[in-house]
């Protein structure tokens, strides 16, 4: 008979890929989350030798004692989407979207993960300008393409901090959207005065 825990009913809706990343990245997610990945593979007759004997290891260690109780659970969370991230740090910067998963974060209480993932926007924004000063590049491709590289890893791998618990409700998008505006505006105007006199 194949064990259950709290994570079960979320891992029965996952695919087969989705449940073989807890077994391959193990040490990235909570055990309980990954015994229940394991136990699921096993129920639909996908486990191995080597996921059974995580399995095993894990199902030693008792790790169900880590479940989250339901006092625990965060419901009607406001957060901004991956997809409006992805969009704002394209449109903007890097560190733009990396403020707003920053932000994320701090809505669930998780301040370190808050600060990390602001730092890693804004060090990804300044190695940005450091290799397009270094090789004397403008090309907006380039630009568009290198941001939507950075975007992606922040999603990727804020996704993978993200509470398995977590049910989140849109957050408004207004904000962001008016403040990145009206900082843009006037760096453009700079930016506009300062090639005018080579034109």
């Amino acid at each position: 008979m194949v064990s259950e825990n709290f994570y079960s009913k979320s891992m029965g809706s996952k695919s087969e890929s989705e449940l073989l990343e807890y077994y391959h990245h193990h040490s990235d997610y909570q055990e309980a989350a990954v015994l229940a990945a394991l136990w699921e593979l096993e129920k639909r007759g996908l486990a191995k030798p080597d996921i059974l004997n995580l399995k095993s290891d894990l199902e030693t260690r008792k790790v169900e004692k880590q479940e989250p109780t339901q006092k625990t659970i965060t419901t009607n969370v406001a957060l901004y989407s991956s997809n409006f991230i992805l969009l704002f740090g394209v449109l903007f910067s890097v560190f733009a979207a990396g403020i707003l998963v920053s932000l994320n974060f701090r809505e669930l209480k998780k301040v370190k993960l808050a600060r990390i993932f602001l730092l890693s926007g804004l060090a990804y924004s300044f190695l940005q300008m450091i290799v397009f000063s270094q090789f004397k590049t403008t090309s907006p491709l380039i630009s568009v393409a290198t941001s939507l590289l950075g975007v992606y890893l922040l999603n990727y791998y804020s996704a993978k901090e993200m509470p398995e618990d977590v049910k989140s409700t849109p957050r408004n998008i207004w904000y962001p959207i008016m403040i990145a505006v009206l900082i843009s505006l006037p760096v453009a105007y700079i930016l506009m005065k300062s090639i005018a006199p080579t034109l």
